[in-house]
């Protein structure tokens, strides 16, 4: 570490934080009251949130330097990503953070306050957390821009009241009503132009799972919401037909099935696990549409490429053609969800068998059952057509045709 007065108060700081884990760890809580000991936890968190603050200055320093372009960073949020290890991200908050709450300078030098005063001021108290700041900023973004300056000092007041008492989640209910009273009508309607804020990104991990993230804009998330809000109520675990999807579940609902008492039979998903499967039966049910095309104008088809032994065996891992690993045994079954095609090779690479089959009735064919089975076909399944997967008496994958006799 270097030397002068700034590294000697990092230095000093290092000191007191192992002091403070060291005292921590070492069995003085057990003696604190119940009140005292919640009294710690509150003024820890301030602390930490204090410390939050020391960005600010950092980056105006790091700014005016331009050393984010001599490090090949394209903006102080790159600069943090790159320097501290960051996520994209967390580092893109801190930075705007910083330039909204941080001591500013004129042109010529002199300082100007913090674009949001008060809440810079709550923030260095130790009252603001993360959340609450990211909640406030984004509200100030949303605010009319002709919006007067004793307003939006109202504004910050309002805010930083309810944060004395609200999480992040609570805030932001205050500050969606504080944007509708301060613009009841809303944006201006737009020329049908997307949204350029909207995005979505799908992050593979190495073991398969994706992460997603992303900003739906207005039309989207309503019927997003609508679909999970009804998609996502518990069910039993399985369903009456007997048959395996995708997401684990027999069928896209299994609110059809006759309702059991049965606590092994209960409904044991977490909401937000629900929710995930909600969308997998969405994915599922728009991949099944026949009429459903790419942007391309093919329909939508999963290329799968494996060694002969594997298709023969049904076990290793298939290669997508986006070089996702799936399992031969999982890809095989997803005939029931989409368009499969696989190339079959042998050691050296050689291609010894090409095939692309769809496993799913075609519409003439699902009309037909409609009209013949009028739904689900299980006793006591009420399901109509729309929702019913269409199964394979003698399986698909074991050589089984897809026939009207066969389904």
């Amino acid at each position: 570490m270097g030397s002068g007065v700034v590294f000697d108060a990092v230095a000093a700081v290092q000191v007191a934080v192992a002091d403070l884990l060291k005292c921590l760890g070492g069995g003085e809580l057990a003696g604190l009251p119940e009140g005292e000991l919640v009294e710690v936890v509150q003024e820890l968190e301030a602390t930490e949130r204090q410390l939050q603050t020391r960005d600010w200055a950092v980056l105006s320093e790091v700014g005016s330097r331009q050393v984010a372009d001599r490090m090949l960073a394209r903006s102080p949020a790159g600069f943090l990503a790159r320097v501290c290890r960051l996520s994209p991200g967390v580092a893109l908050a801190r930075a705007r953070e910083a330039e909204a709450l941080g001591q500013r300078r004129a042109l010529t030098g002199e300082p100007l306050p913090p674009v949001r005063g008060r809440v810079a001021a709550a923030r260095r108290d130790g009252l603001l957390s993360d959340g609450h700041v990211q909640v406030m900023l984004g509200a100030f973004r949303e605010l009319p821009a002709q919006l007067s300056v004793a307003d939006l000092d109202a504004s910050e007041r309002i805010l930083i009241d309810a944060a004395r008492a609200l999480n992040p989640t609570e805030l932001a209910r205050v500050a969606t009503a504080l944007v509708d009273a301060a613009d009841p009508d809303g944006a201006e309607p737009d020329d049908g132009t997307p949204d350029p804020r909207r995005h979505l990104s799908l992050t593979r991990r190495r073991d398969g799972w994706g992460r997603l993230s992303g900003l739906l804009d207005v039309p989207t998330t309503a019927m997003l919401d609508a679909w999970l809000a009804t998609r996502s109520k518990p069910r039993p675990d399985t369903t009456p037909d007997g048959h395996d999807t995708l997401d684990g579940h027999d069928t896209l609902d299994g609110t059809g099935a006759a309702a059991t008492d049965r606590p092994e039979d209960r409904d044991t998903r977490t909401p937000a696990q629900r929710r995930h499967d909600a969308l997998a039966d969405l994915l599922s049910l728009a991949l099944r549409a026949d009429e459903h095309t790419a942007a391309t104008g093919s329909p939508v088809t999963v290329h799968l490429t494996m060694t002969a032994d594997q298709f023969q065996t049904r076990t290793g891992h298939a290669l997508t053609s986006l070089g996702q690993k799936i399992r031969v045994s999982t890809a095989l079954r997803m005939t029931g969800q989409c368009s499969l095609a696989w190339v079959v090779h042998n050691s050296r690479g050689g291609i010894m068998r090409y095939g692309r089959s769809r496993r799913l009735a075609t519409r003439e064919q699902a009309e037909a059952l409609a009209t013949r089975d009028g739904g689900c076909s299980f006793p006591g399944c009420d399901q109509p057509p729309e929702w019913c997967e269409r199964h394979h008496i003698h399986e698909w994958i074991t050589g089984g045709p897809t026939d009207i006799d066969n389904m």
